[in-house]
């Protein structure tokens, strides 16, 4: 089929605002052309927020059976998408691919989204101006994405830092510079990222593409020095001197390499010169292309232990935020749910260090964080936005040395299976200087009727400190003492706050439950230098039964963590609560982190 329905555009529109309308990108038909679409996805003039929404109808096209041409319009897409996002399973030519893949796409797209609560999404324009730039310069006719090796690595890290095109006068002859059959290669490098984010590119099949060392050489030297022809080994190791000569006082490998190349040149300097004593003949294995590749495999692996999969700007300069935050679902007395997001921002995320203090001098006079522009964005199981919050908070000397105290923010309905986004902003004086994305994502409903328990939400509060009566107190009253992240200092207290829902009565009218908790760590690895994993061993465990009137109640629960070890760094609280009317149980598992 050459054109979708516009039942289509409602697919992809997360809001009008956002891409024009759905009247923007649809024929008069009600039909959505997709090689418009692809067209303005690629078309530098063409404006990016229609270019967007065009691209997002390509991706979920990929779920509609397809006509060849559109076909490939969607696969060119998907293609360039295959590097950043391997969990999409995107393997191949792409002559096929799993089913969902566009919905899964779309997801993906809105998950990576770094300011969930504007209408762009900025990580998405940024790909898309990334892509156009590719297809002024690095154009391929073999790979899918019509991209070549040069312009896929600049859709995942963008643009070069710097780019080097060596040129060796001995490898140009030796494979026939007169006939063009040498080409120069290309070095590109991202030395902020990492020293071993460096990458070689030759000419390939249909364009650039990415090479190893040995393989910036000609075909011809591409196995080793011949047995009949003398001199190619000199030539292999002037080849790899000129050629990684770029790279060779910034990368060590490759300036391992180099200083091979440049001493096997050395020697054979001398083994000719004869004016001098003769020596030693020169040493082939100084340039033995087995060393080189083995050298290049080092290179590679620590390449892929340092420089990220992918490598976005679109959050603009601002530094990383740490921010805690624990979403936890109540459920309301019509059987919604609603969602407390209880966080904070931990105090030295709150001040400056002296390098940053170096950059932001010159844009402000604030010294420390002076605010923090708070967002929440709720999203459906698609990841569509379908509610919005925002608040501004102005922190003064206090706050700002001791800490933020953690707060609460209320989503209330929260849809089934949906997420959350918060976006925290640290203002220094009117420079955004750090920025935070947490999200809490797949969040399924609490049941609507029937027995159910609330999450969990430990506090740092002895038993002797805990209400009477739990239900005396709301849940704003525990906040001060909330522990919003995954740790607890050893020998700090601990206590639970939960809430229990849809207790049966028994035949005097009154409701009881039971409530257990076990908390466990991790024993010695077992096994052989205990590569088969840990066993969990009990710390902890304690019960009580309670009975109340009331079909809802809040409860408290003070966790004994006097038995804890000083090797006990991870220990995970498992918390279960029974309906004694009826049997019924639910389980609530607590992960924490202990530091000294």
């Amino acid at each position: 089929m050459s054109r979708l329905h516009v039942a289509l555009a409602a697919l992809l529109v997360t809001g009008t605002a956002a891409c024009g309308g759905p009247s923007a990108l649809t024929t008069s038909d009600g039909g959505f052309p997709l090689a418009a679409a692809d067209s303005l996805a690629r078309t530098p003039e063409a404006d990016l927020d229609r270019a967007a929404a065009g691209y997002r109808a390509l991706l979920a096209a990929a779920d509609w059976a397809l006509a060849p041409d559109d076909s490939a319009h969607v696969r060119r897409h998907l293609a360039r998408l295959a590097p950043l996002a391997p969990r999409l399973g995107l393997d191949g030519d792409l002559r096929t691919w799993p089913t969902g893949t566009g919905a899964d796409a779309l997801r993906w797209w809105r998950a990576h989204d770094p300011a969930p609560a504007t209408v762009p999404n900025e990580r998405l324009r940024e790909h898309l101006e990334r892509g156009r730039l590719a297809d002024a310069e690095y154009v391929s006719t073999r790979h899918p994405s019509g991209l070549d090796g040069r312009g896929r690595l600049l859709l995942r890290l963008g643009e070069p830092e710097w780019v080097r095109s060596p040129y060796s006068l001995t490898l140009a002859l030796a494979s026939g510079a007169a006939d063009g059959l040498f080409v120069r290669p290309e070095i590109w490098g991202y030395p902020s990222v990492s020293d071993a984010a460096v990458y070689l590119f030759t000419r390939g099949e249909g364009g650039m593409e990415e090479v190893s060392a040995r393989e910036l050489l000609p075909t011809g030297l591409q196995m080793g020095p011949s047995l009949s022809r003398s001199g190619e080994t000199t030539m292999i190791a002037r080849g790899l001197y000129d050629l990684l000569r770029p790279v060779a006082f910034t990368t060590p490998e490759y300036a391992q390499i180099w200083d091979r190349a440049a001493r096997y040149l050395d020697e054979v300097a001398l083994a000719s010169d004869g004016s001098r004593p003769a020596g030693l003949p020169p040493d082939p294995y100084l340039v033995d292309l087995l060393e080189v590749d083995r050298i290049d495999r080092e290179l590679r692996r620590r390449r892929a232990a340092e420089v990220p999969l992918t490598l976005t700007r679109a959050a603009g300069n601002a530094m990383g935020l740490a921010v805690d935050a624990r979403p936890l679902r109540f459920r309301q007395p019509d059987g919604s749910t609603r969602v407390e997001l209880v966080w904070t921002v931990p105090p030295d995320a709150l001040t400056v260090s002296p390098i940053e203090w170096a950059t932001l001098s010159s844009l402000t006079d604030a010294d420390r964080v002076t605010g923090l522009d708070v967002t929440l964005t709720t999203f459906d199981a698609d990841y569509e936005a379908v509610g919005f919050g925002r608040e501004r908070l102005v922190l003064d000397d206090e706050a700002a040395g001791s800490g933020l105290a953690p707060r609460v923010l209320q989503v209330q309905p929260f849809p089934p299976d949906g997420s959350l986004a918060l976006g925290v902003e640290a203002r220094f004086g009117d420079v955004v200087a750090r920025r935070a994305v947490v999200r809490a994502d797949t969040l399924a409903p609490l049941r609507i009727a029937g027995f159910e328990v609330s999450d969990i939400l430990p506090v740092t509060l002895p038993a002797e400190q805990l209400a009477a009566d739990p239900n005396e107190l709301a849940l704003a009253d525990y906040l001060p003492f909330a522990v919003t992240g995954s740790t607890l200092r050893r020998g700090d207290p601990l206590a639970v706050v939960f809430e229990v829902y849809g207790l049966s009565p028994g035949d005097d009218g009154l409701a009881r439950y039971a409530v257990a908790y076990d908390v466990t760590t991790e024993g010695p690895r077992g096994g052989l230098i205990g590569l088969f994993g840990g066993r969990r061993e009990r710390r902890a465990a304690s019960a009580l039964t309670n009975e109340t009137e009331a079909g809802r109640v809040r409860e408290a629960v003070a966790v004994d963590l006097s038995a804890l070890l000083p090797g006990d760094d991870h220990v995970t609280l498992e918390l279960r609560v029974t309906d004694e009317a009826t049997g019924a149980s639910v389980t609530r598992s607590l992960p924490l982190r202990i530091v000294e």
